[in-house]
């Protein structure tokens, strides 16, 4: 029976022979060679390393002044942009409202934010949340190498290659 099931598994398998249809991790070089964390064709007392990369942690978004808290949804997703409510509850009067408009320094304050403290924390950040990304999905593949072993079949290409 268990010679089936793996005969069955095998047939099952579709090799992939276009990169363009691969559907796992498939990492280009060109595309990791700036990202923070990687480094490629180094070396150390071991020898010749093609790829390392740090384990690098996120970092959350920059503190917002004290009066834009109530008013400003700041996410930890540095590609999603803050945005200002337009409207809070009075704090004494819940029926009424303030408007983020009735104060401009309000506004000035966050326009600031966003174009120095935001913009730079993002311009940072991004690079480095794809190298945490592309971090989870090595370690991932480390451990199903470790758990499933060699009852899984796990194909590893390391490619080098000039087109012409």
């Amino acid at each position: 029976m268990l010679e089936y099931l793996e005969e069955w598994d095998r047939l099952n398998r579709t090799p992939v022979f276009d990169i363009g249809s691969h559907q796992a991790l498939m990492i280009w070089q060109q595309d990791v060679a700036e990202l923070p964390g990687f480094s490629l064709n180094s070396s150390d007392e071991s020898g010749e390393v093609w790829l390392t990369l740090d384990r690098l942690r996120p970092t959350k978004p920059p503190q917002l002044p004290v009066e834009l808290v109530p008013w400003v949804v700041v996410s930890d997703d540095p590609s999603r942009e803050p945005h200002r409510r337009e409207s809070i509850p009075h704090p004494t009067e819940p029926e009424q409202e303030i408007n983020f408009d009735d104060a401009p320094e309000r506004e000035t304050a966050f326009t600031a934010y966003l174009a120095k403290q935001w913009s730079e924390w993002s311009t940072i950040e991004k690079p480095k949340r794809r190298s945490i990304a592309y971090y989870d999905k090595l370690f991932n593949l480390l451990q199903a190498i470790e758990t499933e072993g060699a009852e899984t079949a796990l194909e590893l290409v390391w490619g080098i290659g000039v087109a012409v």
